[in-house]
């Protein structure tokens, strides 16, 4: 979450740290974790700090695997590889693994996420604004961006509403799918990694969000309905390239996800390993 309290994109994105290792990115959260939260931010827990969830087991985890995001679109052949071999994996580790999805109509969804999303870089816009003493033009921000905040601009407040109503029920039944499974594993992104600086908002919007959907086929479900979620980077191609797989747990228990992380870690090190520049 930003220090504005109001998150990126009206909430739907959180800031951290990308790391190489679990006890980095554990250390970092604790050190960003607020003494006076409020609902948004996470508090101080009986279950102890981030980084001392390194040193703890998982025990018996049930998990659902999705080897598929549940607004179709193609996955790479690497990316699903790479599910499965995580999926083996948690087997060796005495983890219950059974394909499941929750039933959410992501389509919906998608376009309700998108209208808070607007609105979110609208508003944003507004406060630059004020703070630089003009209107934004077109020359100052990418493209993408740009026919977004046009989009935001336009978007009525019962839309608006209607919108945030049919993600408050996303996440209840997420919560009661949840209630069967300890965590979700599936692809981090439906395609191998891409060039650095290929996705870009300095593309018209046509061309990036077909490119960004792919990228957030997965992970958009976690963005929208609140579940924290972790990728860790289990599988290579055979260009020693790695693919992330995602680890989404229930609302409020990210210290499982650094439990499980560090088991997996142990299990198939990937601290020293990484790809060619």
């Amino acid at each position: 979450m930003g220090a504005d309290g109001e998150g990126a994109r009206g909430g739907l994105a959180a800031q951290h740290v990308i790391s190489r290792s679990v006890r980095d990115s554990a250390a970092f959260l604790d050190a960003f974790t607020w003494s006076n939260p409020g609902r948004h931010f996470d508090s101080a827990s009986r279950d102890g700090s981030y980084l001392s969830q390194v040193y703890r087991t998982p025990g018996k985890l049930r998990i659902a695997m999705m080897r598929e995001p549940l607004q179709p679109t193609v996955v790479d052949r690497e990316c699903v590889a790479a599910v499965e071999y995580a999926a083996d994996l948690c087997k060796e580790l005495g983890h219950e693994v059974i394909e499941a999805a929750p039933n959410i109509d992501t389509r919906a969804l998608s376009r309700a996420s998108g209208v808070l999303s607007v609105v979110s870089l609208a508003n944003k816009i507004r406060l630059h604004e004020a703070q630089i003493g003009r209107a934004v033009v077109e020359f100052d921000i990418e493209p993408g961006n740009w026919e977004m905040l046009r989009w935001g601009r336009q978007v009525p407040a019962t839309d608006y509403m209607r919108s945030l109503e049919m993600i408050q029920r996303a996440e209840h039944e997420m919560i009661a799918f949840m209630a069967q499974y300890d965590l979700i594993l599936s692809p981090t992104i439906a395609r191998t990694p891409p060039q650095i600086g290929s996705v870009t908002l300095s593309r018209p919007l046509e061309e990036f969000g077909p490119m960004a959907y792919r990228m957030a086929a997965f992970a958009s479900l976690y963005n929208i309905t609140g579940q924290p979620a972790m990728s860790v980077p289990l599988f290579w191609t055979e260009g020693n390239m790695p693919v992330g797989v995602m680890f989404a747990s229930r609302y409020g228990q990210d210290r499982m996800l650094y439990r499980i992380a560090a088991q997996l870690e142990k299990a198939k090190p990937w601290f020293a390993r990484v790809p060619e520049i």
